[in-house]
């Protein structure tokens, strides 16, 4: 998940919830929810890559990962990521409008 860039991922869902606290964290606190959350988030995917993904063919992503072109890819996936999340916000309000649409008719 280092490698891949997919922490990137959630790192602003972190930041969104630390902020909640209204500046009340130190930074060494920010640092331990940061870990922590991330060792959880680890344990939680585990288990998916586990059964979907064989360890030799996660030895090879992990290799693909440190060449020069899995970076650049590592960053572009975490910028779709991002990026999708908008699209999918904008997509909703879109089926609703549709939905209002099909039953107006």
């Amino acid at each position: 998940m280092t490698t891949s860039g997919s922490f990137g991922s959630f790192e602003p869902v972190i930041t969104q919830v630390t902020a909640m606290t209204g500046g009340a964290l130190m930074d060494s606190q920010k640092e331990e929810i940061t870990r922590r959350s991330f060792d959880a988030l680890v344990e939680m995917y585990a288990p998916l890559y586990e059964r979907e993904i064989s360890l030799d063919d996660l030895h090879k992503m992990n290799e693909f990962y440190q060449t020069p072109a899995g970076r650049r890819i590592a960053v572009a996936q975490a910028n779709m990521v991002n990026s999708s999340m908008d699209v999918a916000q904008q997509w909703s309000v879109r089926v609703q409008q549709i939905i209002q649409d099909v039953l107006a008719q």
